[in-house]
């Protein structure tokens, strides 16, 4: 199952947001701004990534992460657990899980990268390099 990992879906975003006339300080503010994020911020990051999870996908990630003591130090919560808030390192590791253990399907677009790896990889590159091309 393919999906975009931060590093390739900032890849994506950053092209975009050049391409929308902002710069790079401008850009890094706004990918920046995505965390902390609760519960439903993270199931809304995962779609733009190409997954589709739910509340319960991403619990259940919690819930093994801290049986094995493998919750990532960005995860933050009230005393009651009503609220969670997670950072980057944290969503990254609960997408993962969600991947790994059959707790996520893939969005139409996610479908896409899964059948064309060569065509996804040809856009990233692509994305990387006008990332990397001077811009005004």
């Amino acid at each position: 199952m393919r999906y975009l990992n931060r590093y390739e879906y900032e890849v994506v975003l950053k092209a975009a947001l050049r391409r929308a006339g902002l710069d790079d300080g401008q850009i890094r503010k706004l990918l920046d701004s995505r965390w902390p994020c609760d519960i439903a911020g993270l199931v809304g990051e995962a779609v733009g990534r190409g997954l589709v999870l739910t509340p319960d996908d991403v619990r259940a990630a919690l819930e093994a992460l801290a049986d094995e003591d493998r919750l990532p130090p960005d995860l933050w919560t009230n005393e009651s657990e009503s609220v969670i808030l997670f950072g980057a390192d944290a969503a990254e590791a609960v997408l993962e899980w969600c991947v790994a253990h059959g707790h996520a399907k893939n969005t139409p677009v996610g479908r896409s990268m899964t059948r064309l790896p060569k065509f996804t990889a040809a856009v990233l590159e692509h994305f990387e390099e006008d990332n990397a091309a001077p811009h005004n």
